[in-house]
């Protein structure tokens, strides 16, 4: 099957290469023998797509007005509500439930014009940061099996990554896009907080959720994020260039208790940006480990507010684990949850002052690389949960609200993505979307072929 981009496809409808009807039944085929392998969708919909596709049809022989996704195949994380079709949470509470309205972004990308092929699968109630779903049943990582792809929007990442689609609409409240991302080898963007609705998505902690897209090139990440954001940021190929770009690096806590191989590509990364043109510019980001615990204290505080009537009335369905982080709220007091969020306004105050006289900062998305399906624990300089140690990097931003996007940054010894983040000014971004397609069009090549040949249908 052609790797058609967003871009190229649009193009195609418009000249009467090809429909929508075609290129929908052409992704359907391959959910149907994917998926298999994969698990990566929970409810695939193809009537409903087929449907949508021959509405897009038809504006392309009439003529008229055109949204940005017109006849584009997406897959949407099965956390955010779709009017008539099952949106399961990850949860054995919803197995069966069936919205009577769209979330809002839902809406929002069947204005403009957007083919939904299905719900994408997920750790129960986004809660989870391996993939590995109880009730559901394991997300499989393309490339290695006995791997994570990360969570909880593992499988939107594996949609992207093997072609189920031109990308899928994820959420990310700790890291929940990055994460998998970076796991991957995808492109996954966190927005500025608020500036998508997350109207109609099952909440974990309002004041940290975000929506965004993951796509498996830089090309399709600006697509998707134009629409969702309503801009037109119009990255021509001509500015895929870091030349004068100024690249922030923290001094400390993004180069500390991580792995000795992760902290290796991230120099590398760091030296190709300089040896593209980059300017790599020391900053201070005074954070620590203590304000992942504060985003802990948000989150079970949150969550229980949202999970109070079904913790009081179907605590028996939850996952052990699940019950255990929501249950564990009880131990918090208001008076951690305020100082957590005064806590959240410093930071924010810290990454402005960071960002004020660079471009973008850059750092590992992550502390590792994936691990092995089952793990529980890590070790990297002292031992902790998975969960403690795979949002350490990424929910500072989620407690900050700046957008931040995770890439491919190179593959470790054992031939895992690692993911490389780039964070930006609130509501810019454009300037994250264009470093992150000029950082590909320099150094990701080879890394796309490799990440093809993981894909052979």
């Amino acid at each position: 099957m052609e790797r058609w981009t967003i871009r190229q496809l649009l193009q195609g409808y418009r000249q009467k290469e090809f429909s929508p009807v075609e290129i929908t039944s052409a992704f359907l085929d391959r959910i149907e023998q994917m998926n298999k392998d994969y698990n990566a969708f929970l409810t695939v919909t193809a009537d409903h797509a087929l449907h949508q596709a021959g509405i897009a049809e038809q504006k392309y022989v009439a003529g008229g007005y055109i949204g940005a996704l017109e006849g584009i195949p997406l897959s949407i994380k099965d956390l955010i509500a779709t009017k008539g079709i099952r949106t399961t949470s990850g949860s054995s509470i919803y197995t069966e439930h069936v919205p009577t309205k769209n979330a809002a972004v839902v809406d929002l990308l069947e204005r403009e014009g957007a083919v939904s092929l299905g719900k994408t699968n997920l750790d129960e109630f986004a809660l989870g940061t391996t993939g590995e779903n109880p009730f559901f049943g394991t997300i499989r990582n393309p490339w290695n099996d006995k791997y994570s792809v990360g969570g909880s929007s593992g499988g939107s990442s594996v949609a992207a990554l093997s072609h189920l689609g031109l990308g899928s609409i994820g959420t990310d409240t700790g890291g929940s896009i990055r994460m998998p991302s970076a796991l991957t080898g995808t492109f996954g963007l966190k927005p500025t907080y608020g500036s998508v609705s997350t109207s109609g998505v099952t909440a974990i902690a309002w004041s940290l959720d975000h929506i965004g897209p993951i796509a498996n090139n830089a090309s399709d990440l600006i697509s998707l994020t134009e629409a969702l954001l309503g801009k037109s940021y119009q990255i021509e190929e001509a500015e895929n260039d870091l030349r004068g770009v100024r690249i922030g690096v923290p001094l400390t806590y993004f180069n500390e208790q991580a792995e000795d191989e992760v902290l290796a590509l991230y120099q590398h990364a760091l030296h190709q940006m300089e040896a593209a043109g980059a300017r790599l510019v020391e900053v201070a980001l005074p954070l620590s480990k203590r304000d992942v615990d504060r985003v802990f204290v948000i989150e079970k505080a949150e969550g229980a507010y949202v999970h109070r009537d079904d913790m009081e009335h179907s605590l028996s369905q939850y996952s052990d684990n699940v019950k255990e982080f929501l249950t564990s709220s009880l131990s918090i007091s208001s008076f951690m949850y305020i100082e957590a969020l005064k806590r959240r306004e410093e930071i924010r105050e810290a990454v402005n002052t960071a960002l004020r006289d660079v471009d973008v900062l850059a750092t590992p998305t992550l502390p590792m690389t994936s691990v092995k399906l089952g793990t529980t624990e890590v070790e990297i300089g002292e031992k902790e949960s998975i969960f403690e140690a795979m949002i350490r990097y990424t929910s500072i931003f989620n407690m900050s609200g700046h957008p931040a996007l995770s890439m491919p940054g190179g593959l470790n010894s054992s031939g895992l993505p690692f993911g490389l983040q780039l964070v930006g000014r609130y509501h810019e971004e454009r300037r994250l979307l264009q470093a992150a397609a000029a950082f590909e069009k320099e150094y990701l090549q080879d890394f796309h072929k490799k990440r093809e040949s993981l894909i052979t249908v």
